[in-house]
C-alpha cells in the first residue's frame, strides 16, 4: 500500500510538471505567432499602401504635366494676335490703376482713423435675456417719449463700408483673442491630458485583464490537477481490487476442478470394486 501510494504521488507529481511544461510551452507559441501574424500583416498593409501611394503620386503628377504640355502645344500652334495683347496690357494697366486707388484710400483711412462717433447710428431699447443680462435689443415703440426703460446707442451697419467694418471688428476683437489663444491653449492640454489618461486606463486595464486571465487558467489548471489525484487514486484501486478479485477467482476454479478430478476418479474405483464382488 506504502509503495502504491508513493508510486502514486511519484505519477501525480510529474503529471503536474508535465501539464505545467505543456501549458508554457503552448503559451510562448500562441504569442509567438501572435506576433508573427501581427508583424506579417503590418508589412503586407504598409507596403499595400506605400505601393498604392506611389502609384497615385504617378498618376496625379502625370496627369497634370499632361493637361500643361497639352496647353503649351495648343498655345503654340495659336496664331500671335495683336488684340489679344492689346486687351491683355488694357486689363492690366486698369488693375495697377485700382490697386494704387486702393492704396491711397487705405492711406487715408489709417492717417484718419475709425470714429465710431462719426458714423450714423440709433437708438435702441434693451431686453433681458435668459440670464437677466441686458444683452438684447429692439427698436423703440411708437410713443418712444414715453419709454423709460434702458436705452443705447447702436451703429447702423448697412451705411459702413468694407474697411470700417473690418476695423471695426479688428477693434473689438483685439480684447477678445488673447482670451482666445489661451483657452484654445488650455483646451489643447485638457485634449491632451484626457487622450493621456485614457491610454494609461486602457492600459491599466489591460493588464488586468492579462493578469486575471493568468490567475484563471492556474486556477483551473490547479482544480484539474486535484481532481485528478482523487480519481486516479480510486482507478489504483478499482485495479487493486479487481486483480484481487480475479486472483481469488482463479484460485476458486482451480480448486473445483480438483474436486471434480478426485471426485470422477474416487468413483470409478467403487463401480471397481463393485464390479468385482
Amino acid at each position: 500500500a506504502a509503495v502504491t501510494t508513493i508510486a502514486s504521488a511519484w505519477r501525480q507529481r510529474r503529471f503536474q510538471r508535465a501539464v505545467e511544461s505543456i501549458n508554457e510551452a503552448a503559451i510562448r507559441l500562441q504569442r509567438w505567432w501572435r506576433d508573427l501574424s501581427t508583424s506579417c500583416e503590418y508589412r503586407h498593409f504598409v507596403a499595400e499602401i506605400l505601393a498604392t501611394s506611389k502609384v497615385l503620386q504617378n498618376i496625379y503628377l502625370s496627369a497634370h504635366a499632361t493637361r500643361i504640355q497639352r496647353w503649351f502645344r495648343v498655345q503654340r500652334q495659336r496664331p500671335f494676335e495683336f488684340y489679344r495683347c492689346r486687351a491683355a496690357v488694357i486689363k492690366l494697366q486698369a488693375n495697377i490703376r485700382r490697386h494704387q486707388a486702393q492704396e491711397l484710400v487705405n492711406l487715408m483711412k489709417a492717417t484718419l482713423g475709425v470714429h465710431v462717433n462719426y458714423h450714423l447710428s440709433e437708438t435702441v431699447a434693451l431686453e433681458k435675456d435668459s440670464l437677466g443680462k441686458l444683452s438684447k435689443h429692439s427698436s423703440l415703440p411708437s410713443d418712444a417719449t414715453e419709454f423709460t426703460g434702458p436705452t443705447c446707442q447702436i451703429l447702423v451697419t448697412q451705411s459702413l463700408s468694407r474697411y470700417q467694418k473690418f476695423r471695426l471688428v479688428e477693434a473689438s476683437v483685439g480684447k477678445i483673442q488673447p482670451y482666445w489663444r489661451w483657452y484654445r491653449v488650455w483646451k489643447a492640454v485638457c485634449l491632451v491630458q484626457r487622450r493621456y489618461r485614457g491610454h494609461l486606463a486602457r492600459v491599466h486595464l489591460a493588464r488586468h485583464i492579462a493578469a486575471a486571465t493568468r490567475i484563471q487558467a492556474a486556477v483551473r489548471s490547479r482544480n484539474v490537477v486535484r481532481n485528478l489525484g482523487p480519481r486516479r487514486l480510486a482507478a489504483a484501486q478499482l485495479a487493486k481490487e479487481q486483480r484481487r478479485r480475479a486472483y481469488l477467482w482463479g484460485d476458486s476454479s482451480k480448486r473445483t476442478s480438483r474436486m471434480s478430478g478426485l471426485s470422477a476418479s474416487g468413483g470409478s474405483a467403487v463401480s471397481k470394486k463393485l464390479s468385482y464382488r
